[in-house]
């Protein structure tokens, strides 16, 4: 580990000084833009084919988190056809912020995919923030030289959880960024207040991202739960109000529900300020499954049978103690 934290720092001021000479330089030589378009290309490569090594210079330094750093091209080949054998991995890279110089171009950005397990089991999301620099080539073209990523943790700790009287954790809505997941009207502001939509398949996922033990909690879970406020609606004898008004925002319990309405497989947003659909683990069939509606007209807290596992919903995680 110390001597990949000394290789870092040697790299971060490397590029620094490399940066600041190339800023005094008063030629320029060089279009902004399109060292955009050659970037974006780039790391469009890299998605469609991490293994790809012709995006690399041939003296690459390229430094995960934990790890030891690697420091040329042939190296970085080895490692990458290696980890290849261990599964699949799909990912997808968003380019941050840009800066080009006479002599390379600054990347800050992040990257979020998933890892494959070659066994078949349910692939595992991951999210990093990335710094990358590319060297300018004698023809102009851009070639990736260093390359720091760090994991960003979306642990169990990141989130409110609540000791609920079913005995039972619960966290707040996610919010965890994965592909396939979205803000309600594309508005990260949605996301901000009411966490991330997901289908049903990502959904069975995402919860396991919180750490072991962390689960989406069944139908039967929510049906507990809202017992000790009343019950659900045909399992009460007020018709699932008292649930809906205690396990709602600012309600007695403090499970504080969202009315983050929902989304269809065409990106259609629908019900928001009126509805809080929240996805259950209650497989129907080989398209539906069960999901938890708090109803703002009746109001009344609903679990229902009929979720079209492709629509995009709210998702609270549950862990047993």
């Amino acid at each position: 580990m110390q001597h990949s934290l000394t290789t870092v720092k040697k790299v971060i001021q490397l590029i620094i000084a490399v940066a600041v000479l190339s800023a005094c330089q008063s030629k320029k030589s060089f279009s902004p833009e399109n060292d955009e378009v050659m970037v974006r290309e780039t790391l469009k490569k890299i998605d469609t084919d991490v293994s790809d090594t012709s995006v690399y210079a041939d003296d690459v330094v390229h430094m995960a988190q934990g790890a030891r750093a690697i420091t040329d091209k042939n190296e970085l080949a080895r490692v990458l056809k290696d980890q290849a054998s261990y599964g699949e991995t799909s990912m997808r890279h968003e380019l941050l912020t840009i800066n080009s110089y006479e002599d390379l171009v600054v990347v800050r950005g992040r990257v979020t995919g998933s890892y494959y397990p070659p066994d078949g089991t349910v692939g595992m999301p991951f999210e990093t923030n990335n710094l990358m620099t590319f060297k300018r080539q004698g023809n102009g073209a851009l070639k990736i030289w260093h390359v720091i990523f760090n994991r960003i943790d979306r642990g169990a700790s990141n989130y409110t959880l609540m000791k609920m009287p079913d005995g039972k954790e619960w966290t707040n809505n996610i919010n965890i960024d994965i592909p396939g997941s979205a803000c309600y009207d594309s508005t990260q502001a949605n996301c901000d207040r009411y966490g991330r939509l997901y289908n049903w398949k990502i959904s069975m996922k995402v919860c396991g991202e919180l750490g072991p033990g962390w689960r989406l909690p069944t139908g039967d879970d929510w049906k507990q739960l809202a017992k000790h406020y009343g019950g659900a609606f045909g399992d009460s004898d007020d018709n699932g109000k008292g649930a809906f008004v205690a396990l709602m925002d600012g309600g007695s319990s403090k499970f504080n529900a969202l009315l983050g309405g929902g989304m269809g497989i065409n990106g259609e947003s629908w019900r928001g300020d009126a509805h809080g659909f929240y996805w259950t683990s209650t497989e129907l069939n080989d398209s539906t499954a069960a999901f938890i509606n708090f109803g703002k007209g009746r109001p009344a807290l609903y679990i229902q049978n009929d979720g079209e596992k492709s629509d995009a919903l709210a998702v609270r995680c549950v862990k047993d103690n």
